[in-house]
């Protein structure tokens, strides 16, 4: 998803980055906001252990994995309807 897709981090005043990111290709717009902590230690909750990833890491994700995978996904519904 090249065309077009950007992301950015913000950190507000507590212990949480933010990642936003926004992709076109076509007549698609996938947005990502997605608000992380970066206590490996943090914990859901339910108790489960947070995931142990780093700001950069999670941009990395957002803008090779889940942005080409998610306009994929949407594309191939699109197409199906």
């Amino acid at each position: 998803m090249a065309t077009g897709t950007r992301a950015s981090t913000t950190r507000p005043p507590d212990t949480s980055y933010t990642v936003n990111a926004i992709g076109r290709k076509g007549d698609l717009i996938v947005y990502a906001f997605i608000r992380h902590l970066d206590d490996f230690g943090a914990e859901s909750r339910e108790g489960i252990p947070a995931y142990r990833f780093n700001d950069e890491q999670l941009v990395d994700w957002v803008l090779n994995g889940y942005m080409p995978q998610t306009h994929a996904d949407l594309l191939a519904k699109k197409d199906a309807a």
